[in-house]
């Protein structure tokens, strides 16, 4: 795949925003108005490098072979050619390793404020605005290990040489699927706003709602591979969803409830750059080819016979280009325990799960024919068999294509494997816990807490497996609009 997509922080039913922060903090005085207010300060890491790792690279692995050596049966082994390696002697080896990783933080801003209401507290709310606030930093964590060096590079070979794969992912001439030092993002991860209902009573409490995810974050651009995105990638969306919960238990002041919340999202689509492979043929974004017939004939007529038979377009400038991209549904359940005491102890403990459709891809311009997969030997020849690999039985024993046949080469549409250029569907499970105070006697009730999660999916690398921490504080509103009788 060629894009990672991450659950933004602070959305609606995620722990980190509604742990602590429910019905009873927007009514803690009976006199007054009915809203409130929290900050919340949160952070973490994403773990298991090795299954994110995965996810970028072909053959199910995070560590692959690199060779400029042919092998009749090559095994999670990709051409080194590919890539603008070329060298002194005509070999090379290494292995090349991905340890994805992901740091973040920041901090989420979230106001409620009931209105129309009557006296018995059953009215309209105007819920919330939330704002989360997000650094986030990307870390590829690409490590090569050099057996041969070939005696470095051989800048006779091509017009554009490299001497390794960490300088290849790092080359000029690559506009985009490059990989360097770690990217970093600050931004406002979107504002959800939202509309309902609520209905209390002593025991128990419902409500619904309808409301909007406004964009304001970042677009992929493609330019890297796993380039930091803050937000939801600039899609808006509605939201709409329901909260309820009731007592389980209560003696001498302190009681046992059973609070739920889910919240379901529509995002909208968008234009974002994004590169895809050929079907069958992964990591064939890389790959060397022809931009056109003009090329191939441009290169033929070359009197230099290391160019004329190295000579080609590099295949992510190619298969990279502005794609409409839907991303459609995603759920978000929140399930929680949560003690609360007369002496103003505040815990919970909760699940979440939460679950996102296929992005749906297009693109938005069309294909236009005309590049088709360089042979190995060039002279404007192609060979639409050619794969990463350095595979012999393809790459020479096989009769290439001549150029005077090159239209018989040209890559359809029906070539494309647009999904690879799409985040696939998943779903994640986190557990989470809580432990605060209230102080609900007070003139204006305040309230803070502490809380850790840990995010994780036991049947998809297209999840960030994860770790966060927040603190939050928060208090009842001190002015607003007055009650119904």
């Amino acid at each position: 795949k060629s894009f990672f997509a991450v659950r933004p922080p602070f959305q609606e039913s995620s722990p980190e925003l509604v742990s602590g922060f429910r019905y009873d903090r927007y009514h803690a005085r009976k006199n007054g108005v009915d809203g409130a207010i929290q900050i919340v300060g949160f952070g973490g890491q994403s773990t298991n490098p090795t299954a994110l790792g995965k996810y970028f690279m072909p053959f199910c692995n995070n560590q692959i072979n690199v060779t400029l050596t042919h092998e009749e049966f090559p095994r999670d082994t990709v051409y080194a050619q590919h890539f603008n390696i070329f060298t002194q002697t005509g070999t090379f080896e290494s292995v090349l390793t991905f340890l994805p990783k992901q740091t973040y933080g920041g901090f989420g801003f979230s106001y409620r404020q009931d209105f129309l209401a009557n006296k018995d507290l059953i009215g309209f709310f105007f819920s919330s605005i939330s704002l989360p606030v997000e650094h986030v930093r990307n870390d590829m964590e690409l490590c090569e290990k050099i057996t041969d060096t070939g005696g470095g590079a051989n800048p006779d070979d091509d017009v554009h040489v490299v001497a390794n794969m960490t300088q290849a992912f790092a080359q000029q001439e690559w506009q985009f699927g490059k990989i360097m030092c770690a990217q970093s993002l600050t931004g406002v991860a979107d504002v959800q706003v939202k509309l309902g209902y609520e209905w209390l009573h002593p025991m128990c409490h419902v409500e619904g709602y309808i409301g909007a995810t406004i964009p304001t974050g970042n677009k992929p651009t493609a330019q890297f591979v796993f380039e930091p995105v803050v937000g939801n990638g600039r899609h808006g969306g509605i939201i709409f969803g329901s909260a309820c919960g009731f007592e389980l238990w209560q003696s001498n002041g302190t009681s046992l409830h059973v609070e739920w919340a889910i919240n379901n999202q529509y995002l909208f689509s968008n234009t974002q750059n994004r590169s895809f492979d050929l079907k069958g043929k992964p990591w064939s974004r890389y790959m060397e080819v022809y931009a056109s017939q003009e090329e191939a004939q441009a290169v033929h007529d070359q009197t230099n016979p290391q160019l004329r038979a190295n000579q080609s377009s590099d295949g992510i400038n190619i298969f990279t280009k502005p794609m409409q991209v839907t991303p459609g549904f995603s759920y978000n359940v929140n399930a929680a325990l949560v003690v609360n005491s007369t002496h103003g102890f505040s815990g919970e403990i909760g699940y979440n799960c939460y679950s996102r459709d296929q992005e749906c891809v297009s693109l938005d311009c069309g294909w236009q024919e005309g590049p088709a997969l360089k042979a190995l030997l060039g002279d404007g020849a192609t060979q639409p068999l050619r794969t990463i690999t350095g595979n012999l039985n393809i790459d020479e024993e096989l009769t290439s294509v001549p150029l005077a046949d090159y239209a018989d080469s040209i890559i359809k549409l029906e070539d494309l494997d647009l999904d690879s250029a799409a985040h696939p569907a998943y779903l994640s499970h986190t557990f989470y816990a809580t432990s605060g105070y209230r102080w609900d006697k007070r003139s204006y009730p305040t309230f803070a807490s502490l809380g850790a999660s840990y995010e994780f999916s036991t049947v998809s690398n297209a999840v960030l497996d994860r770790w966060m921490v927040w603190g939050k504080a928060g208090a009842r509103c001190i002015g607003g609009l007055p009650r119904r009788v």
